[in-house]
């Protein structure tokens, strides 16, 4: 297959949405006219009914010629379309789509004529790109058939259970002495007023009864190497070190409860607590009857931690039902700025309080609510923002509603961040990617599920747990994998950056600005050298884009092909030298060069 031979085009109507703006009449005898184009083929609609099988079955009868889609983008039906064509046995080298819906005809309704203009630029650019494309070499990884996971609370015991059902041998590993995470420290759970012995049962049953989970208490992960499919551990128990080997690892080490620390006389007031402390007293059975006052967003939504930690309101609406329960003539009240409870169930929950005869008393965070009393709190006044006015409410205790925080970024307290190269976002926890891939990072066979990733209630850990547990089991499930089918949020990357050893100098902006891990230095006989992990390399190109002599490159779409297309985009309808590729004023573009 020669990279200079002509292509074949297909063009989809997506019945009406493309060709109702832009005009494939002309299209098409542009399309037929360029040298570089051999045939030329309209679809009413790509993604419906036998159409896949028809294009294969046509594609696979021109043996090895290239083929450009122009149809919708990749993000939307374009990806599905490249997939569904390679599982007929079409290498997805030979195929390239073009984006003529959302990023032309969707985009320019209002004017056709520029609309078919510029799908004629898009299909032309792409014409070059597909001619001039290289392919990135592929290696196989033999995976190791184990899951590692780092954290027994709610979430890891759920991926572990999951993982154990499944017959995935699965290292469970948990700092604590006890599985159960924030669950042992919990007196109920919302929503519900569930007892957490309960929901922690069955998940422990599992673990005692499959042998496939094997459960280090009193471990840490000091150090992980290796990449997607075989990672190497090293975990520090209280029997020593010992190393085991995982095809992939879950991240689910949860947060911290936020101490309130300098907020409303805290530790200098009897009878000023934080909610983690009112829950150990009702776990106790300590609980005192009186009045009480809950204030929330304790040190949270503001210039340190402007973000919602969503788990502090309904553990206030739980707490505060309870204790009305408890002592029915007792007066709770809960001081909010909002409160915060999305949802059918927490929204039940919230009515619930309000029935129970919870009072909610909105404050503005301007003027928060003051703590009265010498020896011991007495009260609390507050300007009520709704009413207008200001309240004194008497109670003998005042509970400060503190948010969850990340566990912190040091190897002690953190070592899976600093083993792996994790990404966190702005608050410190750890990112994972947008849309729908909620539980999986940018190192590729990490997967981060319950608090780890984002403060979250009980039922919402376990259910991130069984789904980065569904992605472990679909990435360790085979024995051998092809690298480039290891990335979980994209079905094959784009291509694998390439680093020539002949010129590269060793300055190491590679490796600083690969969000992936996948560049590092090398000591060779000609001095430190880059090199490309060709298992976590995505292939974004980021090392391509600051390689101050072209070392870094993709071959799908080098620095050479990016300026031929960029030519193509400002040439005539026409190419004017067959075989050849177009510049500016229908000048020729060497495709050899």
């Amino acid at each position: 297959m020669n990279h200079l031979d002509p292509i074949d085009c297909i063009l989809c109507r997506c019945h009406g949405e493309i060709d109702g703006i832009v005009d494939f009449d002309p299209l098409r005898r542009q399309l037929e006219a360029d040298p570089r184009v051999r045939t030329v083929d309209v679809f009413d609609a790509l993604c419906q009914g036998d159409a896949v099988e028809k294009l294969a079955w046509r594609v696979l009868c021109r043996k090895d010629r290239k083929v450009l889609i122009a149809a919708c983008s990749v993000l939307a039906r374009g990806g599905e379309l490249v997939d569904g064509l390679c599982k007929h046995g079409i290498d997805p080298s030979r195929l390239m789509v073009a984006d003529i819906r959302e990023g032309c005809a969707w985009i320019h309704g209002d004017h056709p004529g520029q609309a078919t203009r510029k799908a004629a630029d898009i299909i032309r650019m792409g014409i070059c790109a597909l001619r001039n494309r290289e392919v990135s070499g592929d290696v196989k990884i033999r995976v190791q058939p184990s899951v590692l996971v780092v954290g027994a609370g709610p979430a890891g015991l759920a991926a572990a259970a999951a993982l154990g059902r499944a017959g995935v041998a699965v290292d469970l590993v948990e700092a604590g002495g006890h599985p159960g995470g924030m669950l042992n420290r919990l007196s109920r759970v919302a929503p519900g007023d569930r007892i957490p012995e309960k929901i922690l049962a069955p998940l422990l049953e599992t673990l005692q009864a499959n042998p496939t989970i094997r459960v280090h208490t009193r471990t840490r992960v000091t150090d992980i190497r290796g990449s997607a499919g075989d990672f190497t551990v090293t975990l520090a128990g209280k029997d020593g070190d010992t190393r085991t080997r995982a095809g992939a690892v879950i991240v689910a080490t949860g947060a911290k409860p936020v101490l309130p620390r300098g907020h409303y006389r805290y530790g200098r007031l009897p009878g000023v607590i934080s909610g983690m402390a009112l829950e150990k007293n009702l776990k106790d059975g300590l609980t005192e009857n009186g009045n009480t006052v809950f204030i929330q967003c304790v040190d949270v939504r503001n210039e340190k931690r402007p973000y919602c930690s969503a788990v502090c309101c309904p553990a206030a609406l739980k707490n505060a039902i309870r204790l009305k329960r408890t002592d029915p003539g007792a007066k709770v009240t809960i001081l909010h700025r909002d409160i915060m409870s999305p949802g059918s169930l927490l929204e039940a929950e919230y009515r619930r309080a309000t029935r129970a005869g919870v009072r909610f008393i909105r404050f503005d965070p301007e003027d928060p609510p003051r703590i009265q009393g010498d020896d011991r709190v007495t009260g609390v006044r507050v300007t009520d923002v709704l009413a207008g006015e200001e309240r004194h409410l008497e109670a003998g205790r005042v509970v400060l509603s503190t948010p969850l925080e990340p566990r912190g970024k040091t190897d002690r307290e953190d070592p899976v961040m600093n083993a792996i190269g994790l990404a966190v976002d702005t608050h410190g926890f750890y990112r994972v990617l947008p849309f729908l891939h909620t539980v999986e990072t940018t190192a590729a066979g990490v997967f981060v599920c319950g608090a780890a990733r984002w403060p979250v209630l009980v039922d919402g850990a376990m259910a991130q747990g069984k789904a980065a547990a569904a992605k472990a089991l679909n990435l360790v499930a085979h024995a051998v994998r092809q690298a480039s089918g290891l990335i979980g949020f994209q079905e094959r990357r784009f291509g694998c950056a390439r680093i020539s050893q002949k010129t590269c100098s060793g300055c190491g902006n590679c490796v600083a600005v690969c969000p992936y891990d996948a560049c590092a230095l090398e000591q060779t006989k000609d001095g430190l050298r880059a090199a490309v992990n060709p298992v976590r390399c995505m292939g974004c190109g980021s090392c391509a884009a600051v390689c101050p002599n072209g070392s870094a490159s993709l071959p799908e779409m080098s620095a050479k092909t990016m300026v031929r297309m960029i030519a193509n985009a400002f040439a005539p309808e026409t190419p004017a030298v067959p075989g050849g590729d177009v510049g500016a004023a229908g000048r020729p573009v060497d495709a050899g060069k």
